[in-house]
């Protein structure tokens, strides 16, 4: 007889995902998908190719390679990059590889918006990673710098980051921020 833990797992899954909870975890038996990458060192020049992924976050690494930290958090974020998150028994607290507790905003803001993250576009020179939402009603920008992007017309803006909302022809996007605007109905 074959002994697995398998469809308890499942039932477990079934279970949180009923309670409200989100579950994503990584299953490399044969019944699973492999969501795993490389080391964060070798995926830096090609984060778009991997979208959903575990991959662990090291801050060290991220410097060493002429990084900050914080940023390319949020860039892999905007990319849907899944920075491994980590549960430290002996001081109680998640540990996502960066020392910078505003990481941690950024996770909370990605849960808030990937429901309607489903179409993706890279900006020209990185300005932002946008989304339309499966309706083609919402987009989501995770803004990388700086810049003012003209909207089709009077849009309701949301600025997630700062918990805002406005209605504006245009949008002044600010760097590590996150946005959904849809048209003013």
């Amino acid at each position: 007889a074959i002994k697995t833990q398998y469809h308890a797992h499942l039932e477990w899954v079934k279970e949180m995902q009923e309670m409200g909870f989100s579950y994503c975890g990584e299953d490399l038996g044969v019944f699973g998908i492999h969501r795993h990458g490389p080391d964060m060192d070798m995926m830096l020049d090609t984060l778009p190719i991997w979208g959903e992924c575990i991959i662990n976050f090291d801050e060290k690494i991220a410097i060493r390679s002429g990084f900050d930290p914080l940023r390319l958090f949020f860039k892999g974020l905007a990319y849907r990059i899944m920075w491994n998150v980590q549960w430290r028994f002996k001081s109680q607290k998640a540990d996502a590889g960066i020392s910078d507790p505003k990481a941690y905003v950024f996770l909370n803001i990605f849960n808030a918006v990937n429901e309607l993250m489903h179409t993706r576009e890279i900006l020209r020179s990185e300005e932002a990673i946008t989304y339309l939402s499966k309706d083609g009603k919402t987009k989501v920008w995770w803004v990388l710098k700086d810049h003012i992007v003209k909207l089709e017309g009077k849009s309701v803006i949301n600025n997630i980051s700062e918990n805002r909302k406005s209605i504006a022809g245009s949008l002044d996007a600010k760097a590590l921020s996150v946005y959904t605007t849809s048209l003013q109905a």
